[in-house]
């Protein structure tokens, strides 16, 4: 995916993201050496799953030793593939109208604001660049937040890898991480595609030689002490 960004001069460009991710370098295997693959399989239905719940403990009990009330006998262990999401009135029945809305907690759990839901749009490639926030010392910013996905920034010819490797080699003197803001005054969080999620971003930059390393590191997760 394409992003667009500025340096610590207000210079700026459009470079690419790519997934940091590796493809794992072990794999499992049966009794016979055969890759095992996971599938996913129906466990219940709504019908049996209700007539279940609803049952006093104690009929459910003898229900159970009598026979499989909570097995659907035609669907149970079925492979699933593809599948849609829908959602259910309170008697079980597909919704005809959705209103999603958002709830707001504070830091207690306590319920802040109830409001409508808000579209968003992404922000990463905008005609206003992503700006250079605050610096945080490494260190520091590990104790600070939990990170729960990476990009590496990539460059597609001569003059966005100089201005990538101007970037990396400006953060690794300064041994910090970088706050990657977007909007007009660079304090939005960085929403990926529309309707995703908002992200905290935090830029790390490290060189060797003339080869240079920048990822964007992402967060929605702080850490706090306990008090």
């Amino acid at each position: 995916m394409q992003i667009h960004i500025s340096d610590h001069r207000a210079r700026n460009a459009r470079v690419t993201l790519v997934s940091r991710k590796r493809a794992p370098r072990t794999c499992t295997a049966d009794s016979q050496g055969r890759p095992v693959t996971s599938a996913r399989l129906v466990k219940g239905s709504l019908k049996t799953d209700r007539a279940c719940a609803q049952m006093p403990s104690d009929d459910l009990a003898k229900a159970l030793i009598a026979g499989n009330p909570e097995l659907d006998i035609e669907l149970f262990g079925k492979q699933v593939r593809e599948t849609n999401r829908i959602y259910l009135t309170e008697d079980s029945r597909p919704a005809q109208a959705i209103a999603h809305r958002e709830e707001v907690f504070d830091t207690d759990g306590h319920l802040k604001e109830s409001r409508e839901k808000r579209s968003l749009e992404g922000n990463i490639n905008t005609a206003v660049a992503l700006k250079w926030g605050r610096l945080i010392p490494k260190k520091k910013a590990a104790g600070m937040m939990v990170f729960t996905g990476s990009y590496q920034v990539t460059h597609g010819d001569g003059l966005t890898y100089d201005f990538l490797f101007d970037m990396a080699k400006e953060l690794q003197d300064k041994e910090a991480l970088m706050m990657l803001g977007a909007g007009e005054n660079g304090t939005d969080p960085l929403v990926f595609r529309r309707n995703g999620t908002p992200y905290r971003a935090f830029l790390e930059g490290r060189i060797q030689g003339d080869q240079y390393l920048l990822v964007v590191h992402l967060t929605n997760l702080e850490l706090k002490s306990v008090a």
